[in-house]
């Protein structure tokens, strides 16, 4: 499914509910030949009636649709939901032994 992913504002905390998310750094990686997108971040729950505690994410929400930019000050790309169990396995599985404490969504 091809849907409009609306970039974060890297270093600014996002609230939520039970805390806040901070993005920090996005990459472009290659898989299978093609261009996906992964935002890495921070997720901390502060205020939450169970407990706290923080933690590492990646969010991989698609393959880009057109060529990556030649400037990474566009708002938003054009991006192609992962809808391959095995390409998700496979991404999961390349990022988590980067990253083994990450939690990884991938969309």
């Amino acid at each position: 499914m091809q849907k409009q992913y609306i970039r974060p504002v890297l270093g600014q905390e996002v609230s939520a509910p039970a805390g806040y998310y901070l993005p920090v750094k996005e990459e472009f990686i290659q898989i299978n030949g093609r261009t996906a997108l992964a935002v890495y971040g921070c997720l901390c729950l502060d205020n939450s009636c169970c407990g706290a505690g923080s933690w590492n994410y990646i969010q991989v929400p698609g393959y880009l649709t057109e060529k990556l930019p030649a400037e990474k000050s566009e708002s938003h790309f054009d991006i192609e939901t992962i809808s391959s169990e095995k390409e998700r396995q496979e991404i999961r599985l390349d990022l988590s032994l980067q990253h083994p404490q990450a939690i990884i969504e991938i969309g």
